[in-house]
């Protein structure tokens, strides 16, 4: 007789087979799978410790590159202002001739000029070394040796040379910000013909004779206008006086700003009215916000960054002389005054104009429709 149970024994099926190695396989893929997560884990915690320390590091070297340059430059800063300013010893007087202390103060306004002139007014000082150019008794110990009337020229040369690179390097900037400008050129004698007065940009269009009066007026309406973000801001300047020794000229300045309505999708033609009269349901109430007329001179020392009128709120206008040909230069015969008008972002401008905690919080509320300030306060 067979015995059945020792036969199934001794014979296993397929599957209780696959059963019996499954065991120690499935403990080794598993053993497997722990070290590989153990490693991969570790490797993850090491390279986001390399991470933090070498972001410390940056930020360490840079916070102190920051801090030496800033006492570098605090520590220039001090030197160079005190010397310009500071008055002069009087052996320092008897011993220095007068247009060589001219010299050291050139010498040190260039530094000053050209490292902070983005952050601190140097019309004063720029004025202020022009009279002492100016004084013909300041050039007596330079008889002796040559011209003092030519050394003279040399250093107001040297002086408007400086203020045409200050202000040349801050339109440059400007025009790498979103911004929108124009260029005028005035003929002294067409200037002086009129009257010793010249109105932008009515005088330098020419009008034909038979163009309607409505057509040229939107013309010079539409140069007047300049549009930057969603503003609209209408400016008309009247030059008079022309100071042809000083190189200084009278402006009036007109201006008139409007505010677009968020939402509209508008050509700059359009808000501009150069083929008919903008609507007024695209502007923020019914009239443009006016102010007075802004009167002031404007001369070689006068720089874009520094010398600019707030307007719209959040705007920055800037009226910048870039040259002065005097009538019978070899560059213009009748003469020519080149004027620079640009309108840019007020957070562009010097750290001295920065914002106040109100305006930024009105200028926050008007971005985001007042949401962000109103969700803070609740």
């Amino acid at each position: 007789m067979v015995n059945t149970d020792e036969t199934d024994n001794s014979d296993p099926g397929p599957w209780k087979k696959l059963e019996i190695l499954s065991r120690p396989l499935s403990s080794l893929i598993t053993a497997l799978i722990v070290a590989g997560i153990g490693i991969w884990g570790n490797h993850v915690i090491t390279r986001m410790t390399q991470i933090q320390q070498d972001t410390h590091l940056y930020t360490q070297l840079m916070a102190n590159r920051e801090e030496s340059e800033s006492n570098l430059r605090k520590d220039m800063f001090t030197t160079i202002l005190t010397d310009l300013i500071s008055e002069p010893k009087k052996q320092t007087e008897e011993q220095i001739p007068a247009h060589e202390q001219i010299d050291n103060q050139l010498l040190k306004l260039e530094l000053l000029a050209q490292n902070f002139s983005e952050s601190l007014s140097l019309h004063p000082l720029f004025n202020e070394l022009v009279r002492d150019i100016n004084t013909p008794r300041k050039y007596a110990a330079a008889q002796t040796s040559f011209s003092g009337g030519t050394l003279q020229k040399q250093h107001e040369q040297r002086i408007r040379s400086l203020a045409k690179l200050v202000t040349s390097r801050q339109i440059a900037a400007i025009k790498a910000y979103v911004s929108t400008s124009r260029s005028i050129d005035i003929p002294i004698s067409q200037m002086i013909e009129q009257g010793n007065r010249y109105e932008w940009p009515r005088d330098g269009m020419f009008v034909p004779s038979d163009e309607p009066a409505e057509d040229f007026k939107r013309k010079v309406d539409y140069q007047k206008c300049l549009v930057l973000g969603n503003s609209v801001t209408h400016i008309g300047l009247l030059f008079q006086g022309v100071n042809k020794t000083d190189r200084t000229i009278d402006v009036i300045m007109d201006i008139q700003t409007k505010r677009v309505r968020k939402g509209l999708d508008l050509r700059e033609d359009e808000l501009c009215g150069l083929e008919k009269p903008p609507s007024r349901e695209w502007f923020v109430g019914d009239t443009g916000q006016s102010r007075e007329p802004v009167h002031f001179t404007l001369d070689h020392y006068n720089f874009p960054l520094i010398d600019n009128t707030l307007i719209a709120g959040d705007t920055r206008l800037a009226v910048v002389l870039k040259d002065f040909l005097p009538p019978g230069s070899e560059e213009s015969k009748d003469g020519l005054v080149k004027v620079y008008l640009t309108l840019f972002p007020a957070r562009y401008t010097a750290r001295r104009d920065t914002p106040s905690l109100l305006q930024a919080v009105e200028q926050l509320r008007e971005d985001t429709g007042g949401s962000l300030i109103d969700g803070v306060r609740r």
